[in-house]
């Protein structure tokens, strides 16, 4: 399960390696399932792992062929757990290519967090080569991976390396919070009620915690593709021991080709691609800076990753939660498909697996499912998703992103009877880290 896999890992001629590396391939429950009588459940299973293989661009095939892989080497003289003495560590990385193919990317990520964003490093290497990249550590421990792929999407194994530093005077930790929260919209069918109380709210509390909190918010006319993306160069100013929190409540739009939107002031709802913002764009306000400690909060219908193979365009669960006095932040209708107690074979996918995706480092915790609605309630004065935060945060003197993830992801189900279910996009999984 995703939370099991950041406790282990594979153990190769004495190296050790990340459990993710070969959970794709190697993670397989339907096989154990196929020796019982489970067979509806076992099929439900490998559904799944044909589903995960699809969301990472692979098939069965991929796990048949014998060609070889580049490799990328750590040479640097140390060894797992040495301190050492500078903020900068010179890596040193030997990258060797298949013959006749060139490697084209090399990945470097310290803490979860890609050190030259997640598209790597490009470069074009046919022969050997030993390169030095200059990585600024951050205070404690510094998880170091390394990887290199080829332009046939081929990727070596990530080598990893652990070294401490101890910074010589205490370091001064900045934390900027990015709030976007919408109401008021150019069409007004599509008004909310606690957008931007939810943001303005999170602002307050995070300020009783960190006073001196860099805060900058989008409410309403403001919030604009062009605006929100301007955000990036305040980010571009922070350093790798900064925390960075954005959160997002509005709508979430789906496209008529399923692909996901953030609603905008003036987003034509019946063509999301105009004028909205796509989650890409969000997304990416948090790859390529320095902190290595970010967390994206999305309140929004559809905020979960979507299956595109399973979602129909029809009403569910909207009039029972109208009979509650609940308001659903949906302008897409979806009905999912039933199969063996889960809406289907992506959610159950979603349950079971890490994400071995590459991601910006942030770990992403979004109000629904892609298939559920997110919900405000009126007695609650907030989304129920933002709610369940400021009432982790109030109740908590200290939460570590992984805790607030679970807190939060009970409490939304308690308050909604099952309805709504928060889900994680992206989540680095061998590293945690005070949000409170």
């Amino acid at each position: 399960t995703p939370d099991a896999a950041a406790s282990l890992s594979w153990n190769i001629d004495n190296k050790f390696y990340d459990f993710d590396q070969w959970d794709i391939q190697y993670n397989r429950p339907d096989k154990i399932l196929e020796l019982t009588d489970e067979k509806e459940l076992a099929n439900a299973y490998y559904k799944a792992y044909l589903k995960r293989l699809k969301k990472n661009g692979l098939t069965e095939q991929n796990f048949n062929q014998t060609n070889q892989l580049p490799q990328a080497i750590i040479m640097n003289e140390i060894t797992d757990g040495d301190e050492i003495a500078n903020d900068v560590f010179n890596l040193k990385i030997k990258i060797i290519p298949i013959k006749n193919t060139a490697v084209n990317k090399i990945f470097v990520l310290v803490n979860g967090c890609p050190v030259m964003g997640k598209q790597g490093f490009k470069t074009l290497l046919i022969k050997d080569t030993v390169l030095q990249f200059p990585i600024k550590m951050s205070a404690d421990l510094n998880n170091i991976k390394i990887s290199c792929m080829d332009k046939f999407g081929n990727e070596s194994v990530r080598e990893q390396l652990q070294v401490i530093y101890h910074p010589k005077s205490s370091i001064q930790e900045k934390q900027h919070f990015i709030g976007i929260g919408i109401n008021q919209f150019a069409n007004s069918d599509y008004n909310l009620s606690w957008s931007v109380k939810d943001i303005r709210d999170l602002a307050l509390t995070l300020k009783t915690k960190y006073p001196n909190i860099i805060i900058d918010t989008l409410f309403d006319k403001d919030v604009t593709k062009e605006n929100i993306l301007a955000l990036k160069k305040k980010l571009l100013l922070l350093n790798e021991d900064d925390k960075v929190i954005v959160s997002y409540s509005g709508h979430g739009v789906l496209s008529k080709d399923f692909d996901y939107f953030l609603s905008t002031y003036s987003i034509n709802f019946e063509k999301p691609e105009e004028n909205g913002l796509s989650y890409d764009d969000l997304e990416n306000l948090l790859d390529s800076i320095k902190p290595r400690q970010k967390l994206m909060l999305i309140d929004a219908c559809h905020s979960g990753e979507v299956d595109k193979d399973e979602i129909a365009k029809v009403e569910a669960s909207k009039k029972e939660l109208e009979k509650n006095g609940v308001v659903t932040k949906s302008t897409i209708k979806v009905k999912p498909k039933k199969s063996v107690g889960m809406a289907n074979s992506f959610e159950l996918m979603q349950s079971l697996f890490v994400n071995v995706g590459k991601g910006t480092g942030a770990t992403i915790i979004s109000a629904a499912g892609g298939m559920q609605y997110a919900q405000e309630r009126g007695d609650l004065k907030n989304g129920v998703f933002t709610y369940s935060i400021l009432e982790a945060f109030n109740k908590n003197a200290t939460l570590k992103v992984s805790e607030l993830k679970k807190i939060v992801g009970e409490r939304v189900i308690q308050l909604t009877n099952g309805l709504q279910k928060p889900t994680s996009r992206n989540e680095t999984n061998n590293y945690d880290w005070l949000v409170w």
